[in-house]
């Protein structure tokens, strides 16, 4: 069936297998499979023939499972999970821990969470990722924000619009998804924005910033190991 494989040992084709397990776990076991094919082609210089008889092999073998999903923006896409039997290879040859598997939900059937299949979960649970997805916008604009503020410390007028954009485009954030404006992060962020307010030209002002950079930073930390990022 994959007559290019037989110019080639078996234990070269394992470790390509193996290769192929590491860069989607590298992805939190699951990353468009367009993405993975540039990646493997940088590897190892191979054809999309060979890359699409790896990934049928790799599929027969049950170590991964290609999916299309219809992402939050309503674009379409395949992607490559790693399964547990996928994971497993990996644990075995100590590339990656149980632990971390786990914690990082990385397998296909841990990012199922109970649905017959990743489809189903993410259009049983759109509205709810879609608000993550903005929430976590929202916390990378704040830190954008305190940085640039940070950089302009010096110049009441800069920080002053980056106050008044921020609030602005907070309002328009609450408008445009109610949800949001109702939830505890959103109360955080204009917390943060409210009291840089308060201490605009007031020496502790910096200072404060550099406290809620740190919060921030920590909170994205957070969900960007949780995040689904192919969606």
């Amino acid at each position: 069936m994959y007559i290019w494989r037989k110019i080639m040992s078996e234990k070269l084709w394992k470790q390509m297998e193996i290769d192929f397990l590491k860069q989607i776990c590298n992805y939190k076991g699951a990353i468009e499979v367009n993405i993975l094919n540039c990646i493997m082609r940088e590897i190892y210089n191979l054809s999309t023939y060979q890359i699409d008889t790896n990934i049928r092999a790799l599929v027969d073998k049950q170590y991964i499972i290609i999916e299309k999903i219809r992402k939050l923006d309503g674009t379409e896409s395949k992607v490559a999970f790693v399964t547990e039997k996928g994971a497993e290879i990996l644990c075995e040859k100590k590339i990656i821990s149980a632990k971390k598997v786990i914690t990082n939900r990385m397998t296909y059937e841990l990012k199922c969470d109970g649905y017959s299949s990743f489809s189903e979960r993410l259009e049983n649970n759109r509205q709810k990722l879609v608000l993550e997805e903005e929430i976590t916008r929202m916390f990378s604009c704040v830190l954008a924000d305190i940085e640039t503020m940070i950089i302009y410390k010096d110049d009441e007028k800069e920080i002053e619009n980056i106050l008044n954009m921020a609030i602005e485009r907070m309002n328009h954030r609450a408008e445009k998804f109610p949800e949001c404006s109702s939830s505890v992060e959103y109360a955080v962020v204009m917390t943060i924005y409210n009291k840089i307010i308060e201490l605009k030209g007031i020496e502790n002002m910096i200072k404060e910033a550099c406290n809620a950079r740190k919060i921030i930073r920590a909170i994205m930390e957070e969900r960007h190991a949780t995040a689904v990022e192919f969606i």
